[in-house]
C-alpha cells in the first residue's frame, strides 16, 4: 500500500480533515512557459487545473461549487507538493487525496477528472461519490467557513 492510508482502526480513521488536488504542472518559470504554451497550441494540459482556473485565476464557477464540498481543498503544483502527499500521489497527478486519521489516501484518480470534462460541478460530484466509496466521511460534518 505505498502511499496509501492504511485500513482505519477506528471511527477516526475514517474521518477526512481535509482534501489536497494535485495538479500536473509545476509551478516554475518553465512549468509556467510550458503550460501556457500547451495551452496557446491546443494540447492538452491539466485537467484540474483546467477546472478550477482560467488565464491564471480560479474561476468563479469552481468558487461556487467548492462551496458545495463538506470540507477544505487545497491545491499544490506536482513540484510544491508536502513528501507525504508526493508519496500517496506518485506518477499520478492530476488527482485528490484524503487527509484522514489513518493516513493519505488517493480518492479522485486523473481519468476520473478528465471524465468530468471541464464542468466543476461534476468534479464536486465526483469528489462527494468518492468519498462514501472508500468508506470516509468529513471529520466535522459540515464544511468549518
Amino acid at each position: 500500500m505505498d502511499g496509501q492510508a492504511k485500513a482505519p482502526t477506528g471511527r477516526e480513521g475514517y474521518e477526512i480533515t481535509k482534501l489536497t488536488g494535485v495538479y500536473n504542472i509545476d509551478d516554475t518559470v518553465l512549468g509556467r512557459t510550458a503550460f501556457k504554451w500547451a495551452g496557446a497550441r491546443h494540447r492538452k494540459r491539466c485537467a484540474l487545473y483546467d477546472l478550477t482556473h482560467d488565464g491564471g485565476k480560479v474561476t468563479p464557477e469552481w468558487e461556487a461549487c467548492e462551496r458545495q464540498l463538506q470540507g477544505p481543498i487545497e491545491f499544490v503544483a506536482r513540484n510544491q507538493r508536502p513528501h507525504d502527499v508526493e508519496v500517496a500521489t506518485g506518477g499520478k497527478p492530476p488527482c485528490i487525496v484524503a487527509h484522514t486519521g489513518a493516513g493519505l489516501l488517493l480518492i479522485v484518480l486523473a481519468r476520473d477528472i478528465e471524465n468530468c470534462a471541464g464542468d466543476p460541478a461534476k468534479l464536486v460530484s465526483t469528489i462527494n461519490e468518492a468519498i462514501p466509496r472508500w468508506s470516509l466521511h468529513w471529520a466535522w460534518g459540515v464544511h468549518p467557513r
